[in-house]
Parts: C-alpha cells; sequence; structure tokens
C-alpha cells in the first residue's frame, strides 16, 4: 500500500513538473512518458487518468500555440487556465488561426466547433480569390468533415 501511495504521489509531481514545463518540449514529452508508464501500476480506483489526459491535451495545445505559424503565443499552462480555454478562442479567430482553433476547440472539448467553422465560411466569402462554385465544394467539404466530427447523419 504504501508503495502504491508512493508511486500516486511520484505521478501527480510528475504532472504538476509538466504544468510548469514551458521551453522544451523533450523534456515535457519525458514527463508524459513517465507518468503513463507508472499509471499503468496504480488502480484506477485511486488515481484519475483523466487528470492524465487533460494534463496531455492542455500540453498539446500550449505546444501548438507556441509553435503557431501565423502567430506564436507563449502561454503558460497557469495563464491558460485563468484566461479560460473558452476565451482563447474568439483571439485565434481574430488572427484566422483556424486550424489551431480546430485543435484548441477539439482537444479541450469546448463544444464550439461550429463557430470556427461559421467563421472559417465568412471570411473564405469576405477575402477569397475563389470562385462561387470552388466556395460552394470547399464548403461542402468542410461542412462533411464537421458533420464526421459531430456525428451528425
Amino acid at each position: 500500500m504504501e508503495a502504491e501511495d508512493s508511486l500516486i504521489e511520484g505521478i501527480k509531481t510528475l504532472l504538476k513538473a509538466a504544468e510548469y514545463e514551458h521551453y522544451d518540449i523533450d523534456i515535457l514529452k519525458h514527463l508524459l512518458q513517465t507518468v503513463a508508464f507508472a499509471k499503468k501500476f496504480v488502480e484506477i480506483t485511486k488515481f484519475d487518468p483523466q487528470e492524465y489526459v487533460n494534463q496531455m491535451n492542455f500540453s498539446i495545445v500550449l505546444t501548438k500555440l507556441r509553435n503557431s505559424s501565423r502567430m506564436p503565443r507563449a502561454i503558460t499552462y497557469h495563464q491558460l487556465k485563468s484566461l479560460k480555454p473558452k476565451n482563447i478562442l474568439p483571439f485565434l479567430l481574430k488572427y484566422r488561426d483556424f486550424a489551431l482553433a480546430t485543435i484548441v476547440v477539439e482537444m479541450l472539448r469546448l463544444n464550439k466547433l461550429n463557430v470556427v467553422y461559421e467563421e472559417w465560411c465568412i471570411q473564405m466569402l469576405r477575402y477569397s480569390p475563389q470562385t462561387n462554385d470552388r466556395l460552394i465544394e470547399l464548403f461542402a467539404e468542410k461542412f462533411e468533415n464537421l458533420a464526421a466530427k459531430v456525428a451528425i447523419d
């Protein structure tokens, strides 16, 4: 019992360390891989694996934000949590970073994918040099993709 309690404490310490790792992706990856390995030896009733999944998703989002080709944003885990993830979405849409906005919505389960698609359509209608027929094709592809993601038949 004592060994398992120590293992759980170690897992939580690694997850906490992952919250503070902002610069070195290799260290972050190592921390999270260690947690993934260690949690296999703990009863599911004593450690909620969702904590690990949440940390993974936040880490992916933060890494994508830092390495965005549109406008990189150096933001920490705690800044994102205090900002509230749903509030980062309008910022991404303002800078037309639709791919990253889609990733944020999916990884953090924000249920705002329709907002990203709507804004993308509006921007395409306003600024795209494509013909109307080509835009209709693009919209059809995007909405088929959206329907698949939200499981609409």
